[in-house]
Parts: structure tokens; C-alpha cells; sequence
């Protein structure tokens, strides 16, 4: 959901065996009209993942392409305004792990898009910028920046995220660096924050370099942007690094914030300590002892706990691609909910951040924290 757009999709069945592709819907409404008309449909094959920002709609879809006897699939970048319908399309031959809307500006939007793979013997990640545009009726696209570094091992375990209109941040989650790693921790990263700056000129930026990157042990990467600050739990111990050059600001030891944990907290909160969607703000968010509440506790001063209590109820309808019917719109109850919270549910889940409450997920169910209170 973005501020002039609510964009949703349902849930669908395909199974990971299928062979063929199943049309995915996407049903859009401005915001200032959710409740008087209905959803535009949007339908198409091979969709992989979208994101919405302002009216500018990104997604993308793959297809099949024959050229004699010979049978390929490509990877179509979709950029739709949809304010007006009209979409720009670029078409790659190898499908990027990330895309993600960089930045929006009323005329053009920036995607970023990055990959990874071994290049030899050591693991690399490629990105590149591109502006989409849409003048007149047709579409317009232009590569801005592109850049790779070295990455360290364990490949799978890589994450790439936007951080503000002009750094993204690349992390690589390990349980354990080898020896050998962390010695050629200058060449190799599992955690870089690089710069998507660029000029207004004709030609595109080539080998941007990461601003900095560190080769380190981590179990859970948590990002401040607004307080310029990345919080690591690595062993057991919270590092704070410096958005901006990397350098260490601070750190905080398991030993002091565990006790804490374990006097307001759930017993089984461990497991929760390595999910990057348990932390909001400064704060460690996880289930009260009694059930009825959720404990924040401040990382970097364990001794300021917060209590929020559970203020809304919010119902989440889950629809098909196969089934008729439009899937259901959160909505706010009628009455304030004190129930329990589900202790053996998984990890808690930020589903959507809203000035003065938080969407919390628990497995199938979502409820809303009032931060006012």
C-alpha cells in the first residue's frame, strides 16, 4: 500500500511441481476509494513479486520465448503508472534474485535490481540502476549505475534491502565465518551499504564499489535509517555500526540483556533474537509472560522496558488465483480486543507500520499494536 494506492493480491496454490504457470491477480484501488468502487484487475502469468510506491506500480512476470527450435525464458520488468495505465517493460535473459522500487519522483521511477553468482572461485554481487519513464504512450528506460563486489560464502543466505532513496544495503547472514573468511574479511563481505547516486548524463555509471563493507560473524541484521544506524546480533553480543563509514558506535553484551528477557518475556524468546522483523526502532519486541501483552525492550538500554497492550483486532482474508471473489481488505474491529496472544505461533512479524500503531503478525492471524498507549 502506498500513499494515492492500495495494490493486493491473492494468496495462490500453485504447488512448486507445476509445470505451467498460473495467471496471478492483482486488484488495485486509489485509497481515497477504497470503500465506494471496485478493485481495477490486473492478470498475469509467470508473476514473481511487486511493490507500490506513490502511483508507481513494479512487478514482474516471466515468459516463454522460442526462437526456432530453440526455447528460453525471459524475465520482463514491469513498470505501470497507475494513475494512467500506461507501463514501461524491460526485457532481461536471466532473472535478478532482487528488485526493488529504489526511488519515485512524479515523472520516472528507479529500480534497482541486483544479483549474485560465483565468478570463478569466489561469490559476486552485480546491481544496477535503471529510471523507468512513461511518456506519451509508450514507455522509456535507461541504465543509471552499475556496480559488483565481492561477496563472502553461502550464498543462499543473502539479502539485499532498500535503505532511503540513495543506499541500499546488502547482508549476508552467517551462523559461522571460517577462519580463512574472516581473514580475507577486506575482500569478501556479509554486509556492505552501497550508494545509488548518479549524475543527470547520457551515460551510465560503470563499477560503482560499496561506500564500505565488513566481513563478519552475524545471526540478525537490523537497520535505523532515520538514526543513521545498523544493529547486529552477532554471538552474544548487539554491535551498532555507522550507517555512513561503517564504524563501530557501540555494542551491548547478551549477558546484560538477557536477564532481562527472561524476567518479562516468553521463555522460548531466543529464537526470536536472530528474526530482523522482532525489532522496531531501538526496541526487541516479543510476547509478556502472561500472554496479554507485548514487551519492547530498548537493545541498547536493556533496563527501559516498555509494556504495549493489544488496542485492535484485525481480521486477514486470504483468497485464491483459482477461486472466485475478491480477497478481503483489513479492517479495523468495532471493539478493542485484550485477549491472550498465541505463544507457540512463529516469529512476530511486522506487517505494516502506521504513524502511531503497528500491524503485528502472528503465523495466519494480525492484530494491531497502538504505540500511543
Amino acid at each position: 500500500m502506498s500513499s494515492a494506492f492500495l495494490v493486493l493480491t491473492p494468496q495462490a496454490k500453485a504447488s512448486a511441481y507445476d509445470d505451467e504457470w498460473k495467471p496471478i491477480v492483482l486488484f488495485v484501488w486509489p485509497v481515497s476509494r477504497i470503500a465506494t468502487m471496485e478493485p481495477r484487475c490486473l492478470s498475469y502469468y509467470g508473476f514473481a513479486q511487486y511493490d507500490v510506491r506513490g502511483r508507481w506500480l513494479l512487478f514482474y512476470t516471466q515468459e516463454e520465448q522460442s526462437a526456432g527450435d530453440t526455447r528460453s525464458t525471459a524475465t520482463l520488468i514491469r513498470v505501470m503508472d497507475l494513475a494512467t495505465g500506461r507501463s514501461s517493460v524491460l526485457c532481461l535473459s536471466t532473472k535478478p534474485q532482487f528488485v526493488l522500487l529504489q526511488r519515485v519522483t512524479e515523472t520516472a521511477a528507479i529500480v534497482l535490481l541486483a544479483s549474485y553468482w560465483y565468478v570463478g572461485e569466489h561469490p559476486s554481487v552485480e546491481w544496477s540502476l535503471w529510471q523507468f519513464s512513461i511518456v506519451g504512450t509508450d514507455g522509456d528506460h535507461r541504465c543509471l549505475v552499475r556496480g559488483q563486489f565481492e561477496a563472502s560464502d553461502y550464498l543462499d543466505l543473502t539479502t539485499i534491502r532498500r535503505l532511503d532513496d540513495h543506499r541500499f544495503i546488502f547482508t549476508n547472514v552467517h551462523t559461522e565465518l571460517s577462519e580463512t573468511e574472516q581473514e580475507a574479511g577486506s575482500n569478501s563481505a556479509t554486509l556492505a551499504v552501497i550508494s545509488t547516486q548518479h549524475s543527470n548524463g547520457d551515460h551510465a555509471i560503470e563499477n560503482r564499489p560499496p561506500l564500505w563493507s565488513r566481513c563478519a560473524n552475524m545471526h540478525a541484521v537490523h537497520t535505523m535509517t532515520s538514526q543513521d544506524r545498523i544493529f547486529v546480533f552477532a554471538h552474544e553480543d548487539w554491535i551498532v555500526y555507522s550507517m555512513t563509514d561503517g564504524s563501530i558506535l557501540s555494542s551491548v553484551s547478551m549477558n546484560i540483556f538477557g536477564p532481562v528477557l527472561a524476567e518479562h518475556c516468553i521463555s522460548r524468546f531466543e529464537y526470536r533474537l536472530h528474526s530482523g522483523e522482532s525489532y522496531k526502532g531501538n526496541y526487541f519486541i516479543c510476547p509478556s509472560i502472561d500472554g496479554n501483552s507485548l514487551v519492547a525492550v530498548n537493545v541498547m538500554h536493556p533496563q527501559r522496558v516498555r509494556r504495549m497492550r493489544i488496542a485492535y483486532l484485525m481480521g486477514q482474508c486470504y483468497g485464491y488465483a483459482d477461486e472466485p471473489g475478491t480477497p478481503g481488505i483489513l479492517t479495523r474491529s468495532k471493539h478493542q480486543y485484550h485477549g491472550t496472544l498465541p505463544q507457540e505461533q512463529p516469529a512476530i512479524k511486522i506487517v505494516a507500520e502506521l504513524p502511531h500503531a503497528l500491524c503485528i503478525g502472528y503465523g495466519d492471524i494480525c492484530k494491531m499494536l497502538d504505540l500511543s498507549i
